[in-house]
């Protein structure tokens, strides 16, 4: 179910900075061969920030490393609890900062880009919350899972590796090997 997802955020993630690999290295190479181009600074800050927020919402996918051993570690009450107020702490940060992104927008009416005056700043801007809300998203979409890992003491890391040892014993028996131990 999550995968979609994560391929997706990976992809969101991935063509921004392809972009913005191209647009520094046509207006390095135009530098050197013509004159300076003074909109690549623009398109350069634009594409950096759109990286940024599908990145962090990558990143609140859980698609990369953690640290859950010493939660998981803690009493069954304690744990829950700990992963509720946290759980509410991320979800209201968000919230907050999806809310003053929007709200931000609005400041910018008409106002576009210096270098790009085509580009609304508002577009540029659009990140915040747009980001904000993916971030929310992709944490909903773990939420239900980390919470059955939290209510049975188990974290991903633990998780990952038996499957791997398991992985590892079907591939060796497969080869003859002898994996009673």
């Amino acid at each position: 179910m999550l995968t979609w997802f994560v391929r997706l955020l990976a992809g969101v993630t991935i063509l921004p900075l392809v972009v913005l690999a191209g647009v520094v290295l046509c207006g390095t190479s135009y530098r050197r061969l013509v004159a300076d181009l003074v909109r690549r600074g623009g398109l350069g800050a634009a594409g950096l920030a759109e990286s940024a927020g599908a990145a962090l919402a990558y990143g609140a996918s859980h698609a990369h490393p953690n640290f859950e051993g010493l939660p998981m570690s803690l009493p069954a009450r304690v744990r829950t609890v700990a992963f509720v107020v946290g759980e509410a702490v991320f979800y209201g940060t968000f919230a907050i900062v999806l809310w003053f992104g929007w709200k931000l927008l609005a400041i910018f009416g008409d106002e576009t880009m210096t270098s790009l005056p085509a580009v609304p700043l508002s577009l540029v801007q659009a990140i915040v919350p747009l980001g904000a809300a993916l971030i929310v998203i992709a944490r909903l979409l773990v939420t239900p899972g980390n919470w059955a890992r939290v209510k049975a003491g188990t974290d991903l890391e633990s998780q990952e590796i038996a499957a791997e040892i398991e992985r590892a014993r079907s591939s060796m028996a497969q080869a003859g090997f002898d994996t009673r131990t």
